[in-house]
């Protein structure tokens, strides 16, 4: 589900202008624009991804057969010496991460059209056209993406095989031929005089006399033609021979064979490259000083005198074009040499005016990159600040359009990779609000990583504070609240940013905040004088809600297992699938090469690796016949349609869903969900990697599987919205300002339908029966209530009960409720107190409850204490015309953490199903609406019943962050998952639609039942703007107060 946000962190930096446009086309999706016109800019999208991904390929298979050239491609390797298997080797690795690097690129694109076309309004198109217009391109981008596939294939195939036999080769060969000469100057093997003789050439030291073999065959004009000068300058180049580079370019060819193109260079490049490498050593750090100190000749000395061959224009020509789209200048600082351009600029200031160092700096290649670009994405921080310091000292004009669009991309790069410096030094002389092909400025990347010094620089050098990027009409203020940055919200208050500007959409970013889940920023936006808006959020037309697709292939006595990858607990960062190395891997096992297989009776789910989103509300739905293992198997193919459409398999493992059921008895199970299973080499059967995923196991109930009640009847009714009691005539708290009755009894029920509620709320049901909190806390001990019998639980309210206590302390009678003093029970026997209730009080003072808030619910003395009561004693005694909202408060994870208990509760299915026989059993003709905070008791509530509405219950956004479960972290996670199991609808706790009220109705626009909870529902003010806002149920304590409020209250 983050896919979008994080779209663009999986960008190839070089490649970042030539990515799909996800933004802007499903931005076009979501605003109501033709259906045509999306498809249009995706077609067109798409034409330009496999545009550019043939140029790229056809660029790596023609640098791998240049690379061969170099040796005329011999039939055998036996004849190629070490270095120059070892050169070849290095090459093919290169081209291997190229190829690696085009398969990531094209991984993220495929992602990003495929999500596209699974977008509601191109799955079900209105009109013929649009119908025909899709189909078409469906159909051509399938092929496409198998050619794609198929082609990378062929050609990774290809690469390992030749460093496979590369890798042999250097196992075993001897290193006495060269099949350079053999091959190049035509010269027999059979020659031991010239070969003996080149190879002493190659061994002798620096210190030597100047080499008077290489003397002969400059006398010799046949031999020394221009081939052949340039097949040995290449020969000494792969031999890394610097001193005999030298040597024939001083003192033996003549100057009228010496032409130099880009391949030469780009050889030399290559050589100084692997050298460094192979030595440890950084490019960067090789200078002339400490190259002469060595006294040993260099590449770079090499490269040094070519530059002083060269004439002008071909200077020129060769820094500013390459036929490889890769100028020199480019290569350099892609590869870190700075000393190497600080002597292509040195000679470019001897050419001439005509030709000037901005010219060469700002010269831009064929991915509209300059060598400022290459330095920063490759991280050569020494040649970043060459470059930069030398624009900035130059002081040319840059004013042209071309020049800020190739500075302001620049300056986006630097920001995006957090380069403070960078930033400081060049925004001067750049517009920092040039856009990039996205539409977005470099305050808007700033914003969204909540980089506040460099958001502080930007707005420093002029750039606008409002700008609106293109794709969303979003300023950098919606990027740093939508993105959680406070620090970088309040920055941006603080200097001018409007709280009150929307986007396309209609969103502020207020709203936009508080819809994601951060409630503090959207309060820091609020405090800065944000306006109340009347339109409506997001003003499009949205499909009707689809029925439940998972039910499709079940049978009556199926059992449907729901299984998520990687954990659902907001805290776990664990990946779902981890690869180690494997035997069938020869390139590193690289993710974006694999496929998961998940597959369970007869039904198989593929998910491409890695995994880019958060698939927390992205199921795979497994329905198993009656009486079936659960049984689940992983498989990891490595992509290769050459082999298969799946693959070939690598690696694999299986598991028992059920095999740890006994593990805490019969009825008792973990609430830890998570299970890890290794997985195995194909081959060795080794440890190859885990796959980390939770589940939820759905089994059959028989009854309730016709409709009886649905929020269309409230509807119907006409009412505006509908009051439910909260635990009954509301929930107990420690104030004074009104008469409590112990809640969730018989007597709080029936008084909150007199007073007006609709619905009354019923909570924790076991056995079952009706009670709030995680554990009794009546006999002075936590006891969670799953662990009581109901004769146990009956009994815990009996025991408060009066004794006389003749000598009762002043500092007991202090802590006694007012209006207990005042008014003594009938049955209290001393003068005005109630001695029970201090000893209730002293019994429950070390209970976790009484700790945290300083009272116990339907505890003596705090309010009018009742009997506890079960499911069936409020069908029975409460009116049939009172609804029951059924609240299933099933422990979560966080509450017995809390609570210092062990995360072990009753069996899931084992306590929904005791529920719904009891609302079979007595449930009649009453209007019933099932809720949790659990999301997995929603999931069970949906599958398993047809009957009655179900609605999920979070505190999303609400602060302090309580509940650590992902469904429940924010409100946009808690309507995907309301919509993808068919729920009625969603409660929310009401600060956040208090604070934006608008978000109200646009939960509402996608079909479902919008309410909330809370405190502040007793409250006349809040109650009235969510009335007016729309919101259908209200939760609350103080019944009669509100229903009065209401009914005075004109729409």
């Amino acid at each position: 589900m983050r896919f979008g946000r994080d779209y663009h962190r999986h960008f190839v930096p070089e490649w970042s202008g030539f990515y799909v446009q996800y933004d802007l086309i499903k931005t076009h999706l979501n605003l109501r624009d033709t259906v045509d016109n999306s498809v249009q800019l995706l077609s067109n999208d798409i034409e330009a991804f496999i545009s550019f991904h043939r140029g790229q390929l056809c660029a790596i298979d023609r640098r791998e057969r240049a690379l061969w050239s170099i040796f005329y491609e011999p039939q055998s390797l036996c004849t190629f010496h070490p270095c120059e298997l070892n050169f070849l080797l290095c090459g093919l690795n290169d081209l291997l991460e190229e190829l690696l690097k085009l398969q990531w690129f094209d991984r993220i694109n495929q992602e990003a059209i495929n999500r596209l076309l699974k977008k509601p309004r191109l799955i079900e198109p209105q009109g013929e056209s649009s119908r025909l217009l899709l189909g078409s391109l469906r159909s051509q981008w399938h092929q496409r993406q198998q050619a794609q596939q198929l082609g990378l294939s062929r050609t990774r195939r290809r690469l390992q095989s030749s460093i496979s036999r590369i890798n042999e080769a250097i196992d075993t060969n001897e290193g006495t031929y060269s099949s350079f000469f053999t091959s190049v100057l035509g010269l027999p093997l059979d020659a031991p005089v010239f070969r003996d003789n080149l190879f002493r050439t190659l061994g002798e030291n620096e210190s030597d006399d100047p080499n008077h073999f290489l003397m002969q065959l400059a006398a010799s004009p046949e031999v020394f033609s221009p081939t052949a000068v340039h097949s040995l300058f290449v020969f000494f180049v792969v031999r890394r021979s610097w001193r005999n580079v030298l040597m024939l370019l001083e003192h033996i060819a003549p100057p009228d064979n010496l032409n130099f193109g880009h391949d030469d260079l780009r050889l030399l490049v290559t050589v100084c490259v692997q050298e460094t490498h192979s030595l440890g050593v950084s490019p960067t750090a090789i200078t002339r000083s400490n190259q002469d100190m060595s006294g040993r000749s260099s590449a770079l000395d090499v490269f040094a005198h070519i530059l002083q061959l060269l004439e002008p224009a071909n200077a020129k020509e060769l820094f500013t074009s390459s036929p490889d789209d890769v100028p020199l200048l480019h290569l350099l600082a892609k590869n870190g040499l700075l000393e190497w351009c600080r002597l292509v600029l040195g000679r470019i200031r001897g050419i001439g005016e005509e030709f000037n160092i901005t010219t060469v700096v700002l010269s831009a290649d064929s991915l509209k990159l300059t060598p400022l670009h290459y330095a920063l994405i490759y991280h050569h921080s020494r040649v970043v600040d060459f470059f930069s310091g030398t624009l900035v000292e130059t002081r040319d004009d840059y004013a042209t359009s071309d020049c800020q669009a190739l500075l302001g991309s620049y300056l986006s790069l630097a920001v995006k990779f957090g380069k403070t410096d960078v930033v400081a030094r060049i925004s001067h002389i750049t517009n920092p609000d040039v856009k990039s092909i996205y539409g977005i400025t470099a305050l808007h990347v700033a914003a969204r990583d909540g980089i506040v010094d460099i958001i502080s620089l930007l707005l420093q050098a002029g750039a606008g504070v409002d700008v609106t990027e293109h794709p969303r009409g979003w300023t950098p203020l919606f990027e740093a609240a939508v993105n959680g940055w406070a620090g970088a919200v309040q920055y941006l208050i603080e200097h001018g940013a409007n709280t009150a500007v929307t986007d396309y959409g209609g969103w502020t970013a207020e709203e936009l905040a508080t819809y994601r889940g951060h409630l503090a920023i959207a309060e820091l936006v609020k405090g800065a004088g944000s306006i109340e808006h009347t339109q409506s959020i997001a003003d499009t037309s949205r499909p009707a809600k689809r029925a439940m697709i998972y039910r499709a292939g079940a049978e009556p006595g199926d059992t449907i297992v729901n299984l998520n990858l990687g954990p659902m607990q907001i805290e776990r960062n664990s990946p779902p699938v981890q690869l180690n190395h494997f035997s069938q891997d020869h390139i590193g096992a690289k993710e974006s090469l694999f496929s998961l297989n998940i597959s369970a009776a007869g039904q198989t789910h593929r998910v491409r690796l890695p995994i880019l989103d958060d698939r927390t509300n992205a199921p795979l739905i497994f329905v198993f016949p009656q009486g079936a293992d659960l049984q689940v198997s992983f498989k990891i193919f490595r992509d290769d349609p050459e082999v298969s459409q799946d693959g070939v398999l690598v690696c694999g493992g299986t598991t028992l869903l059920e095999s740890n059921k006994l593990l805490f008895g019969a009825t008792r199970q973990s609430l830890v969900r998570e299970h890890t299973v290794s997985i195995l080499d194909s081959t060795t059967l080794d440890i190859a990697g885990s796959i980390l995923f939770t589940y939820v196991i759905g089994k059959p109930f028989v009854h309730l599987q016709s409709p009886k009640y649905s929020f269309e009847e409230l509807r119907k009714s006409g009412s505006s919205v509908t009051l439910v009691g909260h635990r009954g005539l509301g929930q107990n708290v420690t104030g004074r300002e009104h008469l409590q009755i112990g809640e969730n009894t018989v007597e709080s029920f029936i008084a909150a339908a007199d007073a007006g509620a609709s619905f009354v709320e019923v909570t924790r049901d076991l056995t079952p029966v009706i009670y709030h909190d995680f554990s009794l806390s009546e006999s002075g001990t936590d006891i969670p209530i799953h662990d009581l019998t109901v004769d146990q639980y009956k009994y815990a309210s009996s025991v408060q009960t009066s004794h006389r206590i003749l000598d009762t302390d002043e500092r007991e009678y202090s802590c006694i409720p007012l209006f207990a003093k005042v008014r003594p029970r009938s049955l209290s026997q001393s003068c005005g107190v109630d001695p029970g209730v201090s000893q209730i009080r002293d019994r429950l003072k070390h209970t976790v409850d009484f700790k945290e808030k300083g009272m116990k619910s339907n505890i003596r003395g705090d309010v009018i204490q009742q009997p506890l009561a079960t499911l069936k004693d409020l069908f029975d005694k409460v009116p049939k015309t009172v609804g029951f909202n059924i609240e299933i408060k099933y422990p979560r994870f966080h509450e017995t953490v809390g609570a210092g208990v062990a995360p072990v509760a009753l069996e899931l299915n084992l306590c929904v199903d005791t529920i719904l026989e009891h609302v079979n059993l007595y449930g009649g003709d009453r209007p019933i609406v099932f809720s949790s905070f659990t999301p997995e008791v929603c999931i069970l509530l949906s599958l398993k019943q047809r009957a009655y509405p179900v609605m999920f219950i979070t505190n999303a956004g609400k602060l302090p962050m309580i509940d650590v479960e992902k469904r429940a972290a924010n409100m946009h996670v808690a309507v995907k998952f309301a919509k993808l199991w068919n729920l009625a609808g969603i409660v929310f706790a009401s600060e956040p639609l208090l604070l934006c009220p608008r978000l109200i109705n646009y939960v509402k626009s996608f079909g479902l039942v919008c309410a909330s909870y809370g405190p502040r529902n007793s409250l006349p003010d809040d109650v009235i703007v969510q009335a007016l806002a729309g919101l259908d149920v209200l939760i609350l304590d103080r019944v009669g107060l509100v229903a009065k409020i209401l009914k005075k209250l004109t729409y």
